[in-house]
């Protein structure tokens, strides 16, 4: 059974403002804003200026609000809802599709992100200190600090925009080179951001003058434990150097680490950081 109310009356009834932000859901100073772009056109009652909507043009705020849910842009949206063609709106729908497939891809992307780092997180404690063999992919990185010195402080290159666009992918990474750990020299490290090699190709990225790579290859893996500002140098790598040399490898490259997490307790604050030690045979 249907249940309804039917109007026998006059089929071009007419809405003042609030009835159709009742009707709607839209607020009366957004239906002004829409009345300025375009987006509707109320009749004006030239002898007390009130606004009068028909149903008409009711339905127009309907498809307005729906494709909107699509995020197409106001401009556009006035354009395909008002002026434009069978034709350009196929086109118009075309250009959004692809508009969502990246948006798919991307947002795929930060899932993975979250459930690797989720996993990684929950098993800190268990982690910690150990030592483990991994072949590590290909990454991308940048740099951006050496020791407390922000190379960008002054000016920020657009090769470095382009990384920040993708911040929620990347990896805060922090490089100690070899020849510290070799010759036990001053404590220095720098930090960077940085992403594996198939993500920073789906976000178009190109190789610039500040970029680097860091190739695939045997690492051994353990998590440290930094603490307060000042607490990280290189002596959280003793343990990992020591079984590097108790089983007969070398370290191949610059170590790097992947910053987890940093949590608080009633001790302070704890920098947990997965560090990679490129290794080859003595």
């Amino acid at each position: 059974m249907i249940i309804g109310f039917l109007f026998m009356g006059n089929d071009s009834m007419r809405y003042r403002t609030k009835e159709v932000s009742r009707i709607t859901g839209i607020p009366v100073d957004t239906l002004r804003y829409f009345e300025k772009t375009g987006v509707i056109s109320p009749k004006i009652d030239k002898k007390n200026n009130y606004r009068y909507y028909s149903a008409w043009d009711i339905n127009f705020l309907f498809e307005y609000l729906n494709y909107r849910k699509l995020e197409y842009s106001s401009k556009d949206l006035v354009q395909y809802i008002h002026h434009a063609s069978l034709q350009e709106q196929i086109d118009m729908m075309a250009r959004q599709c692809v508009f969502f497939q990246k948006k798919h891809e991307h947002y795929q992307m930060l899932y993975e992100q979250s459930i690797n780092h989720l996993e990684a997180i929950r098993t800190i404690e268990n982690k910690l200190n150990k030592i483990e063999f991994k072949s590590m992919p290909e990454y991308k990185y940048i740099l951006y600090r050496q020791n407390y010195y922000f190379y960008n402080a002054k000016t920020v290159s657009q090769e470095f925009r382009t990384w920040l666009e993708c911040l929620g992918l990347t990896e805060n990474v922090v490089i100690i080179p070899k020849e510290i750990i070799d010759k036990q020299r001053e404590n220095m490290y720098f930090w960077g951001l940085m992403l594996r090699k198939d993500q920073y190709e789906k976000h178009g990225m190109k190789d610039g003058e500040n970029t680097r790579t860091i190739e695939s290859t045997l690492c051994i893996k353990t998590l440290v434990e930094a603490y307060e500002e000042g607490t990280f140098n290189y002596h959280l790598l003793d343990h990992a150097m020591a079984f590097i040399k108790d089983h007969n490898f070398k370290l191949s490259g610059d170590p790097f680490g992947i910053l987890l997490t940093r949590s608080h307790d009633e001790k302070g604050i704890h920098r947990y950081i997965d560090f990679y030690l490129p290794i080859s045979y003595s």
